[in-house]
C-alpha cells in the first residue's frame, strides 16, 4: 500500500501564471506516484511572496495539518517555493523532520540538510537580486520622467512603445474628467473644507474614487511625509517624486513597514505635461495642511492628548464599538462624541447619529451593575464549575488507579525475577532490569504516599451579587484616578467583547447591544486577571434604547 503525501505549490507574484500551480502539482503528482506515494491532498498560495512564511495561508495550513501525522512526506516542485529565507527553511525543515515527515522535490528527491544550507542560501541570494534590480530599474524608469508603477487618480497609462528590442512602459496622460475632480478636491480643502467632507459628498454624487472605489478622507488626506493621499502627490503639479520611501517587509508579521529614505537617493523629474493644478493651488493646500498640523501640535503642548496625535489616547470602550448599520467600528469623531467611522470616513454609511463619550460609558457600567450578575447566570455558571471539578477529580482518580495497577505489575515482575535468581538464574543478565523494576517501584509508592488532593466545593457565598457590585462601584472611580486608571480600564475591558450601536426605527436614538464574557466577571470578583472564556463559560448580551434601563438577553447558552 502507498504511503500518503501532500503537495504544496506556491508562484509570487500576478504577474506570474495561475497555471503556474496546476504545473507544479501535476510535476509533484507524477513524483509521487513514482515513489510509492499516494497524494491525498494539495496546498498552495497564489500570488503570494516566498520572503515570509507568515502571511501564506496555504503554507500553515499545511503546517498545521502535519501535526496531526495524516501524512509521511511533503513534496514541492523546488525548495524555493517552500520559502526564499535559509532561516525560514531551515525551520520548516527541522519541523517537518520533528513530526516524522519527509521533504521531497522531484528533481532533488529526499531534501536533506545540506540541500537546505545550500538551495536556502541560493534562493535568499535571488530574492535580494531580484529586489535590486526591480529597485534600479524603477529608479533608471523615474530618472526619464517614466512612472515605474501604479496609475494615480486622474491619469491613464499609455501602450507601451517598441524602440529596437527594448519595450519602453511608464507614460502617462491626463484624464480630464478625473483631473477636474482632482481640482475640485483641491480647491475645497484649500477653501477650508475637510476631506470627510469632501469624500461625503463626492460618494453622495456617485462620483467613484480611484481603481472605481468609494471616497474616504484618507484617500484625499494621505500622509504628507510618506507623499501618500491625492493632497500629497506631486504628480499634480507637473513633478514626479519616486523612492521617497522604502518597504521593508517584518518578518514575524509579513507586513511591510515603510521607512523614509534620505533625500540624496530620491528622484524628482519635472514632468510638466501631467500637470493638473497650478502652483498658487497646490501651496494654498501646504499652507493649510501646515496650520493643521500646527493646531494638532499646539493641542498636544497645552492638553498633552491630542484628538489626532501620534498616537491617539486610549478611551475605555476603544476598539469594542461597532457600527450596527455597516460593521465598521464606531470611533472617536470630536473630543467628546462617537460616531460610525465609514460615515465619517466616505459618506457612504445610512447611521448619522453621534453618542457623548462620557455617557456611554455611563451606560455601559451601569448595565454591567444591574444586569450582568443575574441569579439566573451565577447559578450557570456555578454549574458549570461543579461540572469541572467533578471532571478533575475523576481523572485524578482514574490516574490514581493507573498508578496502583503499574506498581502492582512492577512487583509481580520483581518476585518472579528474585524466584528466578534463588533457582540459579544468571544474576548478572538480570541485574539491570531489576535495579530498573525497583526504581519505579519506589518512584510509584512515592507517589501513592502522597496525600490525595480533593478539589474543594465551590459555594458562592449569598452576598456574591452586591461584593461584586460593589467592585465594579469602585472601578468606576478608579478610572478618574491616575494611579489605578489603566488597570480599571483593563478590567472592565476583559467583561466587553463588542457593543454594537444601531439607530431606533424612530431616530429617537441608538439601540446599544453590549456582548460580554462572564469569566470576565467573574475573574474581577475573584481578583484574577481575566482571560478568554474558556468553552464552558458562557456569554451574555445587554441591550438598551437611548436612555432606557439595559434588559438582559442570553447568546452562546
Amino acid at each position: 500500500m502507498n504511503k500518503p503525501a501532500v503537495v504544496y505549490a506556491r508562484y509570487s507574484t500576478d504577474l506570474q501564471r495561475e497555471a503556474s500551480i496546476k504545473d507544479q502539482t501535476d510535476a509533484c503528482r507524477r513524483y509521487a506516484s513514482n515513489s510509492g506515494y499516494d497524494v491525498v491532498s494539495t496546498y498552495h498560495d497564489a500570488a503570494i511572496s516566498g520572503a515570509s512564511v507568515v502571511n501564506r495561508p496555504g503554507l500553515q495550513q499545511l503546517m498545521h495539518d502535519a501535526k496531526r501525522k495524516g501524512f509521511s512526506a511533503v513534496i514541492v516542485h523546488a525548495i524555493d517555493r517552500l520559502g526564499r529565507r535559509l532561516a525560514d527553511l531551515a525551520d520548516l525543515h527541522d519541523e517537518l523532520t520533528h513530526l516524522g515527515i519527509k521533504l521531497y522535490t522531484p528533481e532533488l528527491g529526499e531534501i536533506t540538510p545540506m540541500h537546505i544550507a545550500i538551495c536556502g542560501m541560493m534562493a535568499q541570494d535571488q530574492l535580494r537580486n531580484i529586489g535590486s534590480k526591480t529597485k534600479n530599474g524603477q529608479i533608471g524608469r523615474a530618472s526619464s520622467g517614466k512612472i515605474p508603477s501604479g496609475i494615480a487618480f486622474g491619469y491613464r497609462a499609455l501602450p507601451p512603445k517598441v524602440i529596437g528590442k527594448t519595450i519602453e512602459r511608464g507614460e502617462r496622460e491626463i484624464v480630464e474628467a478625473e483631473a477636474a475632480i482632482v481640482r475640485r478636491i483641491f480647491q475645497e480643502f484649500a477653501g477650508g473644507k475637510s476631506p470627510e467632507a469632501i469624500a461625503r459628498d463626492l460618494n453622495s454624487e456617485g462620483i467613484c474614487g480611484p481603481g472605481g472605489r468609494e471616497w474616504l478622507n484618507t484617500t484625499i488626506r494621505g500622509q504628507k511625509e510618506r507623499g501618500t493621499g491625492l493632497l500629497n502627490n506631486a504628480l499634480y503639479i507637473g513633478r514626479l517624486e519616486w523612492n521617497r520611501c522604502s518597504y521593508v517587509k517584518n518578518l514575524r508579521t509579513g507586513k511591510r513597514e515603510h521607512r523614509l529614505n534620505e533625500a540624496e537617493v530620491r528622484v524628482v523629474i519635472e514632468v510638466e505635461h501631467l500637470r493638473v493644478i497650478d502652483d498658487a493651488l497646490w501651496f494654498r493646500v501646504k499652507i493649510r495642511q501646515e496650520k493643521i498640523e500646527a493646531k494638532r501640535k499646539a493641542i498636544a503642548t497645552t492638553t498633552g492628548n491630542p484628538l489626532n496625535g501620534a498616537r491617539r489616547p486610549q478611551f475605555l470602550l476603544s476598539g469594542k464599538l461597532e457600527c450596527g448599520c455597516c460593521g465598521h467600528g464606531f470611533t472617536v469623531v470630536d473630543r467628546a462624541h462617537y460616531g460610525c467611522a465609514r460615515r465619517r470616513a466616505a459618506g457612504t454609511c445610512t447611521n448619522d447619529h453621534k453618542i457623548r463619550r462620557d455617557d456611554l460609558e455611563a451606560r455601559v457600567l451601569r448595565g454591567i451593575k444591574q444586569s450582568l450578575l443575574s441569579e439566573h447566570l451565577l447559578a450557570a455558571f456555578h454549574q458549570n464549575v461543579e461540572a469541572e471539578i467533578a471532571k478533575a477529580n475523576k481523572e485524578q482518580n482514574g490516574a490514581r488507579k493507573r498508578q496502583e495497577a503499574e506498581l502492582a505489575k512492577a512487583k509481580k515482575r520483581i518476585g518472579n525475577m528474585v524466584r528466578a535468581i534463588s533457582d540459579g538464574g544468571d544474576f548478572s543478565s538480570l541485574k539491570e532490569e531489576l535495579a530498573g523494576l525497583e526504581s519505579k517501584r519506589a518512584s510509584l509508592e512515592a507517589g501513592l504516599a502522597t496525600p490525595q488532593i480533593v478539589a474543594p466545593t465551590i459555594d458562592l457565598p449569598s452576598n456574591w451579587v452586591e461584593a461584586h457590585r460593589a467592585e465594579v462601584e469602585r472601578l468606576e472611580e478608579a478610572l478618574e484616578d491616575e494611579a489605578t486608571k489603566e488597570s480599571a480600564r483593563t478590567a472592565i475591558q476583559s467583561l466587553i467583547e463588542r457593543i454594537v450601536l444601531t439607530p431606533v426605527a424612530d431616530g429617537s436614538g441608538l439601540k446599544i447591544e453590549m456582548e460580554g464574557a462572564l469569566a470576565g466577571l467573574l475573574a474581577l470578583s475573584a481578583g484574577q486577571k481575566a482571560g478568554r472564556p474558556r468553552s464552558f463559560e458562557r456569554g451574555l448580551q445587554l441591550s438598551v434604547v437611548a436612555g432606557a434601563r439595559f434588559e438582559l438577553t442570553t447568546f452562546r447558552l
